[in-house]
């Protein structure tokens, strides 16, 4: 099955949404239309507030101006809270790359010890090989001298056969 395929354009910023925002951080218009906007996620704190909103309090009669206080202190506790939170996540953190070291440490520790262990075999096959090949060498000098033996064997005993008959033949 043959599917099309889709170009999609590129989304760029409009020179109203620029113009919106000039007061708050001065912007070239004519730069900006070409470029595309980068997406970002939001961040977690937005997404809970925009999911959760809190009910808005309303009082019966005017409050004067003084009874702020009660607002910033639980502004204060809000912070206490979001500050302990920081406090824990960095402290989870922080012994997760702890635990990243170790894990890191042991890992490099088993491989220097399997490189030491590659290294010791490997000697003792090249000293193995060594040997081997020195019991190889005296294999075949044994067998040489084996050789050279059973030949002299061979010989004295065809000039033994070679004695007896002239003995034999003497003595007819």
């Amino acid at each position: 099955m043959f599917l099309p395929a889709l170009d999609f354009p590129q989304i760029t910023a409009a020179p109203d949404f620029y113009s919106l925002v000039s007061d708050i951080a001065p912007v070239d218009n004519v730069s900006m239309q070409s470029q595309p906007i980068p997406f970002q996620y939001p961040s977690p704190q937005s997404v809970e507030s925009i999911a959760s909103p809190k009910p808005v309090e309303r009082l019966a009669s005017p409050q004067p101006a003084m009874m702020v206080a009660p607002k910033s202190e639980t502004i204060c506790k809000k912070r206490e809270l979001q500050d302990d939170e920081d406090a824990a996540l960095f402290k989870k953190r922080q012994r997760q790359n702890e635990a990243a070291k170790r894990c890191r440490e042991k890992k490099l520790n088993q491989l220097q010890a399997a490189q030491q262990q590659v290294q010791k075999f490997e000697k003792e096959k090249f000293e193995m090989a060594v040997k081997l090949a020195v019991l190889e060498k005296e294999r075949e000098a044994w067998q040489a001298r084996e050789n050279e033996l059973q030949r002299r064997i061979q010989s004295l005993k065809m000039q033994l056969d070679e004695s007896q008959m002239m003995l034999l033949k003497s003595a007819k």
